[in-house]
């Protein structure tokens, strides 16, 4: 597979676009004290069940706050609320507090992120998006982050085409622009990222470092490993 063969680049968001300590961090522990209305213990049991690392003060790698949807952590966070109305209420309660503060705290991985994809759509690549946040909340980031121009597809974890590391994404992307699987290069910061873009079948598989995954991890299931997102352009670009 050659630059040439290449002709979409499918983005992972948090992690990847956006750095997912500086963004994240401060967003769930402001989303745990507003859930356990400032009962301190209560807070904590959250932050643990989702993966919190109190020891490092972040998430920890393959946890659910690191790649789950906002389902999953709703699931989870209900049984310690002992939340006693339906989960799909305190799903969209979480929606409401990710979205907004995810908006509020967006740190990109790189300041040169809007040149960066100016450059992509020049060498006449499509560019998607593709998160486990929900749809409207990956769609709110982009527009505060002067990105969304730029960005062809949009999908989320409630968009209807499945989650990751199932292909739906991908493979919806692919056909969204008219081209192959193949021609599509996947970009993400955590194996659930590399591996819908093997289920995909995508062309290119890179593993990402720069904004919180880990090289030995994704080492594994990468075909190129990056720091910054600025070395893409010469995978995919020519």
């Amino acid at each position: 597979m050659t630059a040439r063969d290449i002709r979409a680049v499918l983005f992972d968001k948090d992690g990847t676009l956006i750095d997912f300590d500086a963004t994240w961090n401060p967003v769930y522990l402001e989303t745990v004290k507003t859930l356990a209305g400032g009962d301190a213990a209560l807070s904590r049991r959250l932050l643990e069940v989702g993966g919190w690392d109190f020891a490092t003060d972040s998430v920890r790698p393959g946890s659910p706050l690191r790649q789950g949807s906002n389902a999953e952590i709703a699931a989870l966070w209900a049984k310690e609320l002992k939340y006693p109305g339906r989960p799909e209420a305190l799903e969209f309660q979480i929606d409401v507090l990710f979205r907004t503060g995810g908006v509020q705290h967006a740190r990109p991985t790189t300041p040169h992120l809007p040149e960066l994809l100016v450059r992509l759509k020049r060498a006449n690549l499509r560019i998607g998006v593709a998160s486990m946040d929900g749809e409207a909340a990956v769609r709110a980031t982009l527009e505060h982050l002067d990105l969304a121009p730029f960005v062809d597809f949009v999908a989320g974890y409630d968009s209807g085409h499945g989650m990751k590391p199932e292909p739906g994404m991908a493979l919806a992307f692919a056909r969204q622009c008219g081209i192959t699987p193949a021609q599509i290069a996947v970009i993400g910061d955590s194996p659930h990222d590399l591996a819908m873009g093997r289920a995909a079948g995508a062309g290119l598989v890179i593993g990402f470092t720069g904004g919180g995954g880990a090289r030995e991890v994704l080492a594994p299931s990468a075909d190129k490993i990056i720091e910054r997102l600025e070395d893409l352009l010469a995978l995919v670009a020519g």
